[in-house]
């Protein structure tokens, strides 16, 4: 049977798959799903119920959350995507990790589906008229990985995983280009999409990039998957600033950076959630007299974009945590044209 997995903090629930109802028939996992399971809905303010579980919003998705918002961003976003095909791989993905390794993750993968329509729905609440050029390109830029999802659905080795692991890319990439432009929202300053830029910050072209850890999966003899995890194994005596910083001149994340300003970015978003420097900028946030909040990061980006005889680009590296509330962590790096001109 597929275990139970409730997560709680201070009797707020995080997560709870006690909706979800299987069997095992030999050696054969059946999950009995209803047409209900396949669409989200609102239990409460806080709580949304999808696939047999219930996740928090305020938790895993946004501080200011609804229930109601993902929902309404659920059914938004089904009319770019239909949603019905988008979330059968995620709940393939989720039972595979769970057959494969004998372990389920914290949250099941379809979360990441619901963190996209809301932020989805709030930028349509900025009623901008530039936004149907975004729409269009994440229907085009989700379609094709999605597809080549379907292709390998039976293939219960690497050619699906390796297809999932491109969808959920294309997913976190684009969330990370709605999340951020929504949030600039929020804290007051005038943003809009843009058919050349990913959007406009008070009249500055800005670009969003996302970077990952590498993850592989490979067959051993026994036929026992094992999963190889690329990065740099750090002592208890890390220095989290000087490691975190060796992250951002590090030759990926500086050709990201690049890539962003030779497109015109005048600002740069770099979403660093999905790896090693998310936890990095964790430790550096638990410092006292720091303050790594995405208004503050933003703010300081605005004072250097607008200071003329600055010749260095504003780099705000952002990593989004689940917890009680959902954490925004946000850290301006100012770094020197000159550095980026050595790799265009």
């Amino acid at each position: 049977m597929f275990p139970r997995v409730q997560l709680k903090l201070n009797d707020r629930v995080i997560i709870d798959s006690e909706g979800v109802s299987s069997e095992v028939e030999g050696s054969t996992l059946t999950f009995k799903l209803k047409d209900s399971d396949t669409i989200p809905m609102a239990l409460d303010s806080e709580l949304v119920t999808v696939g047999g579980w219930k996740l928090n919003v305020i938790s895993l998705i946004d501080s200011k959350a609804s229930s109601q918002m993902v929902v309404s961003g659920w059914h938004s976003f089904g009319k770019l995507v239909p949603m019905n095909r988008l979330l059968i791989p995620f709940l393939y993905s989720t039972s595979l990790d769970f057959i494969r390794f004998r372990f389920s993750g914290i949250e099941p993968h379809w979360t990441r589906l619901l963190r996209l329509c809301y932020w989805f729905e709030k930028c349509l609440e900025m009623n901008d008229g530039n936004f149907h050029y975004k729409q269009m390109e994440i229907k085009r830029a989700i379609m094709k990985p999605l597809k080549n999802v379907e292709s390998t659905l039976n293939d219960k080795g690497r050619r699906f995983i390796q297809a999932m692991e491109q969808l959920n890319k294309t997913i976190a990439s684009y969330t990370s280009e709605l999340k951020f432009p929504a949030l600039v929202k929020m804290y007051g300053h005038r943003t809009s999409f843009d058919k050349n830029h990913d959007s406009i910050l008070d009249g500055f072209p800005s670009e969003v990039k996302s970077i990952y850890s590498h993850a592989t999966i490979e067959e051993e003899t026994t036929g026992i998957p094992k999963l190889n995890i690329r990065g740099q194994v750090i002592g208890e005596n890390v220095n989290p600033y000087d490691e975190f910083f060796k992250f951002v001149f590090s030759r990926k994340v500086i050709g990201h950076v690049s890539k962003a300003y030779n497109q015109g970015g005048k600002i740069i978003f770099v979403d660093v959630t999905h790896t090693f420097a998310s936890f990095l900028l964790y430790m550096l946030s638990t410092q006292k007299g720091t303050n790594l909040s995405f208004d503050k990061a933003l703010s300081n980006a605005m004072t250097l974009i607008t200071s003329a005889k600055e010749k260095r680009l504003p780099v705000i590296f952002v990593s989004s945590l689940s917890s009680y509330e959902q954490l925004v962590l946000a850290l301006l790096v100012p770094i020197p044209l000159k550095v980026l001109s050595k790799t265009l």
